[in-house]
């Protein structure tokens, strides 16, 4: 298992994302907490899993089976989160700073080719 679970596991609660919905939240840290133990099932791996805050609905090899589980409870959307088995990177939660750089696209709109004839205008 690679360090950015650890690593992701001492983010500070002020870089969740506040968008997230409260049951939502929960449900995607259980199923944080639980991807390593998770893991070691090779297979489980790359299935699907779903979680109401801190208890696990079911595994399953689509999203339809767990979706119909939690419509069987009179779930809300709000309430689950439906995740791969597969190791991950940061925790969906965490809102990530990417640093600025990349590539500006620099155009004169006047130089737009006219679409009839190719030529520029």
């Amino acid at each position: 298992m690679s360090t950015d679970v650890t690593n992701a596991e001492a983010k500070s609660d002020s870089e969740v994302d506040p968008n997230i919905p409260e049951g939502v939240l929960a449900s995607m840290q259980a199923f944080w907490r639980d991807l390593p133990e998770m893991l070691t099932h090779r297979r489980w791996r790359d299935r699907l899993v779903c979680y109401h805050r801190n208890e696990r609905i079911g595994i399953a090899k689509t999203s339809w089976e767990l979706l119909e589980k939690c419509e069987e409870r009179n779930l809300t959307d709000d309430e689950w989160f439906i995740g791969r088995i597969w190791p991950e990177g940061l925790p969906p939660w965490i809102i990530e700073e990417i640093e600025g750089g990349g590539h500006e696209i620099d155009y004169d709109p006047e130089e737009i080719p006219d679409e009839s004839t190719g030529e520029t205008r």
